[in-house]
């Protein structure tokens, strides 16, 4: 099969366990890039997480970010497609966990915004590499959310009832976690639309990951490929395993099915 396109998780896959990408892996991307091979960074990363990891691939291609919440053009910082909903839809969580003093956070396109930022929440942000922007109303967020983020620490309590259309569903489900996106948001539907605007087949389109949230990736592509490191559950699903993210898993898949 002559493949005409990679997508590529990060966390587990590109990046190894110190979230690192390794000089064989970068020079691998590079080389397919050059080869004109369409490179697809598929995460469920957030934009605002991404500036270290594109600045050492000098990315300017197509990123997939929040697990297929928005597909942006990164040369020129331009949203593609996205699945997104009014912040009125999830105005209720917002205004009872303000009045509980619960964590709460909207996500858009190229944002991450909060109105609060404890110390707890601080170092969790600086070691995900997420860069907040701090507002005083999240209700008046203009910009497309594509993702509420509910983190109650402290166990506050009292923002589990809530219910949410049917457009949105639960991406994370803790009982004090929680992380609500529209219904839509999956990686496969982000590379559909894609592969569609570059007239590739899904059978044409290697796809690389390592966890739960990559499976419907893998099983979409003609090659689905599963890390060395990745469950079981993963691996069942997948054409083929490679090495684990500390072995160049990716590197040594690429080479695998592409002959440069």
């Amino acid at each position: 099969m002559n493949y005409k396109a990679v997508a590529l998780d990060l966390d587990g896959t590109l990046l190894n366990s110190h979230g690192q990408i390794s000089e064989k892996n970068r020079e691998k991307i590079i080389q397919l890039s050059d080869a004109g091979v369409l490179l697809i960074l598929a995460t469920g990363r957030y934009f605002v997480q991404m500036t270290r990891i594109l600045d050492q691939l000098n990315f300017t291609g197509l990123l997939i970010s929040t697990d297929g919440a928005a597909t942006i053009d990164v040369g020129q910082k331009k949203v593609l497609n996205v699945n997104s909903f009014p912040v009125q839809d999830v105005e209720e969580t917002i205004r009872i966990c303000r009045e509980r003093d619960i964590h709460i956070a909207v996500n858009t396109p190229f944002q991450y915004y909060v109105e609060t930022v404890s110390d707890f929440h601080k170092a969790h942000y600086q070691k995900y590499e997420t860069m907040c922007e701090i507002t005083t109303d999240l209700l008046q967020v203009k910009e497309q959310i594509i993702k509420l983020v509910i983190s109650d620490h402290r166990f506050a309590n009292g923002w589990q009832h809530i219910e949410y259309g049917e457009h949105l569903r639960k991406r994370a489900d803790g009982e004090h976690y929680k992380e609500i996106v529209h219904q839509n948001t999956f990686k496969t539907n982000a590379l559909r639309y894609v592969l569609d605007q570059y007239q590739i087949a899904p059978e044409e389109l290697i796809a690389i990951g390592d966890y739960t949230n990559d499976i419907d990736m893998l099983q979409f592509a003609g090659m689905g490929i599963a890390m060395g490191n990745a469950p079981d559950e993963v691996k069942r699903i997948a054409n083929d395993v490679t090495k684990t993210n500390d072995e160049d898993g990716v590197c040594f898949a690429l080479e695998k099915y592409f002959v440069l």
